[in-house]
């Protein structure tokens, strides 16, 4: 592994089958606090504040979307959630997907996002038939 090419994500990890390849124990936690602060100064310094976040719960897999291998599924498609709020949008994906379905805590990016103020842990759901 050429370390200066690493982004964290882990999926080299999880595909190796010797378990030669391993990352640190605190590695998830901290990409998704990065991913957290990214996030925050990203949204910081656009020049619009009305934004949209869409999730789709389509082909649910563990792994982010650049993982280059095609884990199985943890989860039926679920649909799509839409918000105002990026962090109550994120917590109520993971929570219909359910948390223990990941390995680890899913929601130490949501948390992270909340302490920074980009929005709130409390959401209600409301299915719009189309």
């Amino acid at each position: 592994m050429i370390i200066e090419n690493c982004v964290g994500c882990e999926s080299c990890s999880y595909v190796c089958e010797s378990g030669a390849l391993k990352s640190p124990e605190d590695e998830s936690e901290k990409l998704q606090k990065r991913l957290a602060e990214v996030a925050h100064a990203v949204l910081r310094n656009l020049p619009y504040t009305n934004c949209i976040f869409v999730n789709f719960m389509i082909d649910i897999t563990p792994f982010c979307d650049c993982a280059e291998f095609a884990p199985e599924y943890i989860s039926p498609d679920i649909g799509v959630l839409a918000s105002n709020d990026i962090v109550a949008v994120d917590l109520a994906t993971i929570e219909l997907i359910g948390n223990r379905k990941f390995q680890g805590d899913p929601t130490v990016q949501v948390r992270e996002a909340h302490r920074m103020g980009l929005g709130e842990r409390e959401y209600e759901i409301v299915k719009v038939r189309l």
